[in-house]
């Protein structure tokens, strides 16, 4: 059971890609897409690209702070992978 819950997550992510890869090709300057884009990276593991799809997503669109949080929260996830104390 466990294996097709893993089987049908892989699916569902793989169709989560293909769909946000098709919505970044008609959409790729919208602020509201490149943060999804960004949550999806995230998902998948990809952090330097969820940490500049937030960017791109912030100078888009600078007022909306939960954009601003993830951005401080990958940061930090990432200094932690890569070894760094953030100092």
């Amino acid at each position: 059971m466990a294996r097709l819950a893993s089987h049908g997550l892989r699916l569902g992510l793989a169709a989560a890609e293909a769909e946000m890869k098709e919505a970044l090709r008609l959409s790729p300057r919208d602020a509201i897409v490149l943060n999804c884009a960004a949550r999806l990276s995230e998902a998948l593991g990809h952090w330097d690209e969820a940490i500049r799809q937030l960017h791109s997503s912030i100078a888009r669109d600078p007022l909306i702070l939960d954009k601003q949080y993830s951005l401080r929260v990958y940061a930090r996830r990432e200094d932690r992978r890569s070894g760094s104390d953030g100092a």
